[in-house]
Order: C-alpha cells, then structure tokens, then sequence
C-alpha cells in the first residue's frame, strides 16, 4: 500500500502540470456564398494572466462550394474528420484535406489556410486550437 501512495505521490506533480484550461467549443455552418450560422460559445480571447496551454474546439458544417479561412486561429489547429470528403488548400501549400472520420491533419499556424469543399455533399469536421 505503501508503494502505491509513493508512486502516486511522485506522479501527481506532472499530472498537475499537463492540465489544459478549459475550452471554449461552438459549432458552425458554413454555406456557400460564405454565410455562417454559428451556435455556441465560440472562440473567445484568454483570460487576462492566464497561464499554460489554450484548448478550443470548433464543429464547422461545410457546404458544397463553401470555403473556411484560418484568419481566426492564432495557434496551430488540427482538423478531425466527422463524416467523410476532402477539402482542398487554396493558399500554399496547395494540399488535400482528407476529411475521412477520425483522421487528424495538422494546419500549422505558420501557414494560414483556406479550405474548399469542391464535393456535392456536405463535410463536417472538428477544429482543435491549441494555443501554447
């Protein structure tokens, strides 16, 4: 019993160390002449002396023909496919999304983004910001 509270004792410090604020989520619907409905909190700025990594999720519903910027996100995103469909970058690098359910694809925040459904059928994917 005695090795278990020393092992637990000696982790409890970097568990405490790895948590991550709590994060703003929303969802939005983006069609295609670019008008978006959104519901949720949205991605809102940090709390003034907030300290440590910033964790915001954000559902897009992308229409046929719409596109999503990354004007919005000062930190790295990673895009989480929901229900399947490609999107394709219209600012370098010129790329595929592949949006297939749970596939992860990393949007650097060096490298700002404009995505485009060029399918006939709606896509849907998660936004994740992580701000360090």
């Amino acid at each position: 019993m005695r090795a278990i509270f020393a092992i637990v004792a000696l982790c409890w410090p970097a568990i405490a160390i790895a948590q991550i604020t709590p994060s703003f989520n929303s969802g939005c619907t983006i069609g295609p002449q670019g008008e978006m409905m959104c519901n949720g909190l949205g991605p809102g700025p940090r709390k003034p002396g907030a300290v440590g990594p910033f964790l915001s999720t954000l559902y897009i519903r992308l229409e046929p023909g719409a596109s999503f910027k990354s004007t919005s996100f000062p930190g790295d995103c990673v895009l989480l496919g929901i229900n399947g469909g490609g999107l394709s970058n219209e600012m370098a690098p010129f790329r595929k999304v592949d949006l297939d359910k749970n596939i992860v694809t990393l949007m650097p925040k060096e490298q700002p983004f404009r995505l485009r459904n060029q399918s006939s059928k709606t896509v849907e994917f998660q936004v994740i910001e992580i701000q360090r």
